[in-house]
């Protein structure tokens, strides 16, 4: 019985000691440097000059921010994006590698696809225009 005691206070340590880490590397200002679109018949679009940042407070647990990218079509038509991220309260899901970002009336399902302490991958499923948006970003010192 103590076994199994010790073996669960560990592994709520373990837990712990995870989301902690993973909000200490994404607490601060973060640069976007490329933004990949994928639509639903599977075509990629990349925008490797995108204008905008995410900015993380890990204490208040708030993300901000404002990404600005264009992408050319199959068809060579230029489409104009964005997101934007006013003071949302995320929440991490550490076990599925998650953040939800929510406001009042929106919510984002961001996949953390890698995370160290100066890069950020993540991506989302854009249920309107049905599109995987994927953003790579740079922690700014």
């Amino acid at each position: 019985m103590k076994r199994i005691i010790y073996l669960a206070i560990f592994l709520i340590l373990i837990a712990c000691s995870k989301e902690k880490s993973i909000e200490r590397k994404l607490d601060g200002n973060w640069l976007v440097t490329k933004v990949r679109i994928q639509d639903s018949e599977g075509f990629t679009y990349d925008d490797t000059i995108p204008n905008g940042e995410l900015s993380f407070n890990a204490s208040n647990k708030l993300v901000s921010g404002k990404v600005k990218f264009d992408y050319s079509t199959i068809t060579l038509a230029i489409l104009k994006d964005s997101l934007q991220l006013n003071d949302f309260n995320y929440q991490l899901n550490t076990d599925e590698g998650r953040f939800y970002a929510d406001s009042a009336n929106l919510r984002y399902d961001f996949r953390i696809l890698s995370l160290t302490k100066s890069d950020l991958q993540i991506e989302y499923y854009d249920l309107q225009k049905y599109q995987m948006k994927r953003f790579v970003l740079v922690k700014k010192e």
